[in-house]
């Protein structure tokens, strides 16, 4: 029986205005649940995604080649690996799925911090290069497993469980949502309902990434990178099993969330089976859904964000820990400012010009950004990179609800487990071309030629979805 169907199956008993409050409590509380595991699991994430770059370029000092290395291999699992083991794992049930990655995720994560561990110290070569250990490499093989399990994880909490847990929001028996639309309570529109929990759910990410650089700093005030590192390690494993409580939690509460996808048709006549499966899911969606799809894999070219290679390249420049933090702060308050106006420009402009219009926003700040970097005016770039990514997480929004609202109900589960999995395929293979040029121009006095091409696609995602929206447009005229 579902949270709707337990809600109202005492209406003989129970006077019909109560329905309502009833059943609004009941998926305030399912929601709650998702919000949590949500939060524990970004803790988790951005504090390794801090730690870990800021120990690496005091272990390589002056060199991208490492920060580039540790990305290419996570890089390349999620490329070979996730679409296919979204697909392996359909025919499992939600909760078995969620388990089963939770593990091998935080095994990975906690061996690739014990490698890492190994050398403290890296000594110099005879032509001044670093030497980098083999453990190095070993860790970067278990990261990238780590990154494969992290990304099913997030399309399968951020971007399926939500959509089930959201359509239960939907007085479908007594169609009547008066009494639900209250501005207190979660929106019943299906499309208001979607777009208001997928910008909860960035809120929650970008919250915990403005606090999490400043608290992992003032730790590294009190104690070394190795304690810290232990710290991260323990945490890590200690949150996973209270996830896994909520998860099942989740499951019990809305059992849609625990459905296997194994009833679904799946093509399975070719070896790269599931790429081609979240290829023909990609297909079918609508053009402008496939044109922000493209356009939003395009941005993945880019080293115009708070990742290890500019971490790198400000460390060089005489940025300090805690200048770097502010940075990471202010970047994750920015994009949480971008997740709070996204709805507001999409409730004004409507969905497909609202993506144009704040993606616009996101790429005049890149072009800004790209000067300011190449008249070496560090802190300029740094103010720059903090206005792009609000219109780069408002866009995330609304590329987001666009692919989420081209899935037809029949097929939602596997269709947008598939397609999100390919996406981050493709998106994740763009990342690993600029990873790969990094290496090769591995010095962080080159990092300039990666912002100009960083610039050059940003630009041209711009282009993409311009075409697309004002094609569609025309076409609504006609």
């Amino acid at each position: 029986m579902t949270l709707t169907e337990r809600s109202y199956s005492k209406k003989s008993t129970r006077a019909a205005g109560h329905r309502p409050l009833r059943f609004y409590r009941d998926h305030q509380c399912t929601m709650l649940t998702l919000y949590s595991i949500h939060l524990l699991r970004c803790i988790s994430d951005r504090s390794w995604a801090f730690l870990l770059p800021l120990h690496m370029s005091a272990v390589f000092p002056n060199s991208m080649y490492e920060v580039s290395t540790v990305t290419a291999f996570a890089t390349i699992g999620s490329i070979l690996f996730t679409p296919q083991l979204a697909l392996f794992l359909r025919e499992r049930e939600g909760l078995s799925r969620f388990f089963l990655l939770l593990g091998i995720e935080n095994v990975s994560v906690v061996l690739a911090g014990i490698l890492l561990l190994q050398f403290p110290g890296v000594p110099e070569q005879a032509d001044g290069s670093n030497a980098t250990p083999v453990a190095f490499y070993l860790a970067g093989v278990l990261l990238a497993i780590d990154q494969c399990c992290s990304g099913v994880l997030e399309n399968l909490v951020v971007k399926e469980w939500t959509v089930v847990v959201t359509t239960q929001c939907e007085d479908v028996e007594f169609g009547n949502t008066q009494r639900l639309n209250s501005p207190r309570l979660h929106p019943i529109d299906s499309g208001e309902a979607l777009a208001c929990v997928n910008a909860r759910m960035s809120q929650i990410d970008l919250g915990v990434g403005v606090v999490i650089p400043f608290a992992v700093s003032e730790l590294l005030k009190h104690g070394t990178d190795d304690k810290v590192l232990w710290l991260l390690l323990f945490w890590h494993a200690a949150s996973a099993v209270v996830i896994g409580a909520l998860a099942r939690e989740l499951c019990v509460v809305e059992p849609k969330c625990n459905t296997s996808l194994s009833r679904l048709k799946v093509a399975e006549d070719h070896l790269f089976k599931s790429l081609r499966c979240a290829w023909s899911e990609y297909r079918v969606l609508p053009a402008v859904a496939r044109y922000n799809m493209a356009a939003y894999v395009i941005l993945y070219i880019s080293v115009i964000s708070p990742s290890g290679l500019t971490i790198a390249w400000l460390r060089a420049n005489g940025v300090g820990i805690s200048s770097t933090a502010m940075l990471r702060s202010a970047v994750q308050f920015a994009g949480f400012a971008g997740t709070v106006v996204g709805p507001a420009v999409i409730e004004r402009h409507g969905l497909e010009k609202a993506a144009y219009t704040v993606q616009t926003g996101q790429t005049v700040f890149v072009i800004f950004a790209c000067f300011t970097c190449l008249s070496a005016s560090v802190y300029l770039f740094m103010l720059a990179l903090v206005f792009s990514r609000i219109g780069l997480w408002a866009y995330d929004l609304c590329e987001r609800q666009l692919v989420q609202k081209g899935k037809a109900d029949g097929q939602m589960q596997l269709g947008m487990q598939m397609v999100f999995a390919g996406e981050r395929c493709a998106a994740q293979f763009m990342s690993l071309a600029m990873s790969v040029i990094a290496m090769i121009v591995s010095s962080t006095n080159r990092y300039p030629v990666l912002v100009i091409i960083s610039t050059t696609a940003v630009m041209c995602a711009n282009a993409t979805i311009r075409i697309a929206t004002f094609s569609r447009q025309e076409e609504t005229v006609d």
